[in-house]
C-alpha cells in the first residue's frame, strides 16, 4: 500500500498501524510528519477518494470490507498525526475526513479498535482518540463557517443600513 509505505507504517497489531521504530509512542508525542510526507499523503488520499466515491452506496462483501478496515486504520493513523504546521494539519485530515465518509459503515470500526493506553480518550473500554480528533475537526470546520457568517451579517448591516423611520 503506497499510503502504508509513505506514512513509513508498521502494523504492531491487526488493524492498528505505528510508524515504524516507533511503536508504542501515543500519537499526540509523535513527530510531525514532513512536509514531504504529509503532501505524497494528500495526494495518495485524493486518489483514493476518487476511487472510493460510491462504496458507502453499494453492497461490499466480506474481502472488500476486510480492505476498507483496513483503509480505515490507515485514516485513523492519519487523522490522530500532526502535519509541519497547524494549516498543513488541517488539509491533511480534512482529506483524510473526506475519504472516511467514503468508507461502508461496518467499515469504521477499525477507529476505535486501538487498546486504551495512558493518555487516550476512553468510553467504555472503548478507545476514542480517532472520534476526539474528528470531533475537534467539525468543531474548527464550524467555527469558521460561524466566523464567515457573522462577517457576512456583519458587512451587510454596514453596507447596506436599513432606512430610518
Amino acid at each position: 500500500n503506497q499510503l502504508e509505505a509513505t506514512l513509513d507504517l508498521c502494523w504492531p497489531d491487526p488493524l492498528v498501524t505505528a510508524r515504524a521504530g516507533l511503536e508504542g509512542v501515543p500519537p499526540q508525542e509523535l513527530p510531525p510528519l514532513s512536509r514531504q510526507r504529509t503532501e505524497c499523503s494528500m495526494e495518495i488520499l485524493k486518489i483514493l477518494f476518487n476511487i472510493t466515491f460510491d462504496t458507502n452506496q453499494r453492497k461490499v462483501d466480506e474481502e472488500e470490507a476486510a480492505e476498507y478496515r483496513h483503509l480505515g486504520a490507515l485514516l485513523r493513523h492519519c487523522m490522530t498525526s500532526q502535519a509541519d504546521g497547524e494549516e498543513r494539519t488541517d488539509e491533511f485530515h480534512s482529506h483524510t475526513v473526506n475519504l472516511l465518509g467514503n468508507l461502508p459503515l461496518p467499515c469504521l470500526d477499525a477507529l476505535l479498535l486501538p487498546k486504551v493506553e495512558h493518555g487516550s480518550i476512553e468510553y467504555m473500554g472503548v478507545n476514542m482518540d480517532a472520534v476526539n480528533m474528528l470531533l475537534e475537526f467539525m468543531e474548527k470546520r464550524l467555527d469558521r463557517v460561524g466566523q464567515h457568517c457573522r462577517y457576512r451579517i456583519y458587512c451587510s448591516r454596514c453596507c447596506n443600513p436599513s432606512p430610518s423611520p
